[in-house]
């Protein structure tokens, strides 16, 4: 439930209370505090859910310690985000920027896995993804960022993926309508990486435990760095 969600409902049925205490009828009255009690109790149940849901997200399949670095393969994994962006400087600073913002972001969250971190790792995105929207659609980058930051505000307050996921899947319709070969690679490697995401731990036990989705997923879409702006 957002912030404006729960002023609505504590004036609806603050009104309410207000409006029995004053014209006093018991029934209305029990009614009304349950149904308080009902609606708080249902978005606090669904909360839990939902930030449950999210906590099994930061567990990886790949916890492996090699040289003093934790969840070596995720970390490691986002140089290529570097990589990429470095590969842009000429090009497009601005890109270039979002892009190592990006592998900083999710190292620092892979590092240690939580909601508090994924925080980081998502803010970098929102970034990136409103800044193709721009330079490939046109789209003003100010508004598209503001709508991105609202949606990820909006995760992060209610665990609730549903506006999140669809403004990451952004990326996908971007390419898809540029429209060139180089977009049409994207879009593959885009969804090989969202399969991998998915994938965890099925890849890291096929992979004898060597390399896990997830850093097959960093690897994947990191590589469209070096597509996108060609």
């Amino acid at each position: 439930m957002t912030l404006l969600e729960m002023i609505k409902y504590f004036v609806l049925y603050g009104y309410f209370i207000y409006y029995h205490l004053y014209n006093p009828n018991m029934y209305h009255t029990i009614i009304s505090i349950i149904s308080i009690i009902g609606i708080f109790s249902y978005y606090k149940v669904k909360l839990e859910i939902s930030r449950k849901i999210q906590e099994k997200y930061n567990d990886f399949a790949d916890k492996r310690c090699i040289l003093c670095i934790k969840n070596f393969g995720d970390v490691i994994s986002n140089i290529i985000y570097i990589i990429g962006g470095l590969y842009n400087y000429r090009n497009d600073f601005q890109l270039c920027l979002y892009a190592i913002l990006v592998g900083i972001g999710s190292t620092y969250y892979h590092w240690n896995p939580n909601m508090s971190s994924l925080f980081y790792d998502r803010l970098p995105m929102i970034f990136i993804i409103s800044y193709l929207v721009h330079i490939k659609l046109g789209f003003d980058f100010i508004l598209t960022l503001i709508v991105g930051l609202d949606c990820l505000i909006k995760w992060y307050i209610t665990y609730d993926m549903i506006n999140y996921s669809f403004f990451q899947g952004i990326p996908l319709i971007v390419v898809l309508i540029s429209g060139d070969f180089n977009s049409k690679i994207s879009v593959a490697l885009y969804l090989m990486a969202k399969y991998a995401e998915s994938n965890d731990k099925q890849i890291y036990e096929k992979f004898n435990k060597k390399i896990s989705g997830h850093t097959i997923k960093h690897v994947l879409s990191g590589l469209v760095l070096f597509l996108i702006t060609s």
